[in-house]
């Protein structure tokens, strides 16, 4: 029997919730893997004494309906906000210019199931975010979120005849239990985007502030990054090395989105 089957003979044994579990509890431990948690008696203790503490569970299935040809449509799982975030953020470095695809999602609450499109740009390459983008569709029919385009006049008149009750039951009772700690951010977008372009391009990013403290021009034209450009780089190498390498979502293109939004 392979690792894979004995771990899917598992995941039947102690069943889908205690399964997401075990994945919510080596995102709190990043230290520990998936082995420790089910043969180490050490760990396994870590684990039950975790569990009480431990946020509402879910199941996460993620599927990209739209993209480039030959591209995986394939379904993939997850079991906490930041490994969906993380999926969003490695099929946003496909997307192409200022255009989206389309990506379907279904998250298993503990008792119901929401279902939903996420629209993948290429700011979802820094800024990919499920828990915000159901957070967000709860709070615009709750009366609490106006989107930009809409005039107040206008969106209180459609609040009047939307009944707000289930979308805020649900928010409170099924959603917000779910929420994670926020991702920590050392280093701004655009220090990420500016570095990424230059490892990428070897140019001068136009309209940017970077030079001198990311990244030195050499005589001969080149960019060449500076210590303070390779602390950058370390601390967000699989972020930067994924933007770098697509060379037709430039990470300029990605930085001045996000200036304009």
């Amino acid at each position: 029997m392979s690792i894979f089957q004995e771990y899917e003979k598992i995941r039947r044994e102690v069943g889908e919730e205690m399964w997401a579990r075990f994945h919510q509890f080596l995102d709190h431990r990043p230290d520990y893997l998936l082995s420790d948690v089910l043969y180490k008696r050490d760990v396994a203790a870590d684990f039950e004494a975790w569990l009480p503490t431990a946020p509402a569970y879910k199941i996460i299935t993620i599927r990209r309906a739209e993209g480039p040809k030959g591209m995986n449509r394939g379904r993939y799982e997850a079991f906490t906000w930041k490994e969906a975030n993380q999926i969003l953020r490695e099929m946003a470095a496909t997307v192409f210019g200022s255009y989206y695809d389309k990506v379907d999602f279904t998250v298993q609450f503990a008792n119901e199931t929401h279902k939903g499109r996420y629209d993948l740009t290429i700011k979802d390459n820094f800024h990919a975010d499920l828990y915000g983008h159901i957070e967000s569709e709860c709070l615009f029919y709750m009366g609490q979120l106006r989107p930009k385009h809409m005039k107040m006049t206008e969106y209180t008149n459609f609040i009047l005849g939307i009944d707000s009750a289930p979308y805020e039951s649900f928010y409170k009772s099924v959603l917000l239990p779910t929420k994670e700690a926020e991702e920590e951010r050392v280093d701004s977008i655009s220090d990420v985007a500016i570095v990424a372009y230059v490892l990428g391009r070897k140019t001068i990013p136009l309209g940017t502030s970077g030079l001198g403290e990311l990244y030195e021009q050499t005589s001969s034209g080149e960019c060449l990054l500076t210590e303070r450009g390779h602390g950058v780089y370390e601390r967000n190498k699989a972020e930067i090395d994924k933007l770098a390498q697509h060379v037709h979502v430039p990470a300029l293109q990605v930085w001045e989105q996000l200036q304009n939004s």
